[in-house]
């Protein structure tokens, strides 16, 4: 008879969507494309990076959470240098000297810039010049980017460091040059400054971009998921409509 297919032990039809539905929504998107950011912060983790930067130059660090989470991440950028020496003379003395030995491994660790549960963020650092330290010695920048506050979902984070480099860098400054030289000199790094603060604004605008395609990617994948969510629920709520339907009408047919 029809009626014994229609009373199975089959879970209800309405049951079943719900799971269909709770195991699509669940289920994480795939994450093979975070396999090009820049690194993976896991959750309770922090990653440092360094940069060497001359006396005198300029560094640009720029980032951008692309994945994870509520795409944040906490961030600290330090700046580690040289205590400055009182006259070029002493320079020499740091190398044969245990006094001013010691004076160059005693370094001074300053906080150049902090970030809490950010999704992005620029910092610019200039090191000290040579006129200002005496030695020359580069300042060295770490930034350490920490996922600690997460328990279970990592952080990709993409980052840039930009560097330009001082008018004078590489030159020794007890030697002369001619003043067509110097003017020369000037305004190519003035040029090189604008170039500088060009190529920061475009890196951040192409960290902003591949950010805003991943957000869209997650965004299309959930789309899918609801449109096939909502076809499954539909395809359901039909076999279960026509089942009692069928049911209901031979129920109320006349017995022949």
């Amino acid at each position: 008879m029809p009626t014994a297919r229609v009373t199975s032990d089959q879970p209800p039809p309405s049951r079943l969507a719900v799971l269909v539905l709770l195991f699509m929504t669940l289920t994480p998107p795939q994450l093979t494309p975070a396999a090009a950011f820049g690194t993976k912060v896991e959750p309770g983790s922090r990653d440092c990076f360094v940069e060497s930067v001359p006396a005198g130059a300029t560094i640009a660090f720029l980032f951008r959470v692309t994945n994870g989470g509520s795409f944040d991440v906490d961030a600290v950028m330090t700046a580690t240098t040289v205590p400055a020496l009182d006259f070029h003379g002493r320079v020499s003395l740091m190398h044969t000297n245990e006094e001013f030995f010691s004076m160059r491994e005693n370094t001074t660790t300053t906080v150049v810039n902090e970030w809490r549960r950010a999704t992005e963020g620029s910092q610019t650092y200039t090191a000290p010049s040579v006129g200002v330290t005496h030695h020359g010695l580069p300042a060295e920048v770490t930034v350490c980017l920490d996922n600690g506050f997460s328990r279970r979902s990592p952080k990709w984070v993409e980052f840039q460091f930009l560097r330009h480099d001082a008018a004078d860098a590489g030159k020794d400054p007890r030697e002369g040059s001619k003043r067509a030289e110097e003017e020369v000199e000037a305004e190519l790094h003035k040029h090189g400054s604008v170039l500088f603060e060009l190529a920061t604004v475009t890196e951040r605008l192409r960290l902003v971009g591949e950010a805003d395609q991943v957000k869209l990617a997650s965004l299309i994948r959930i789309i899918q998921a609801g449109l096939v969510g909502n076809l499954v629920l539909l395809a359901v709520m039909a076999v279960y409509q026509h089942r009692a339907l069928t049911r209901f009408l031979l129920r109320c047919a006349p017995e022949q």
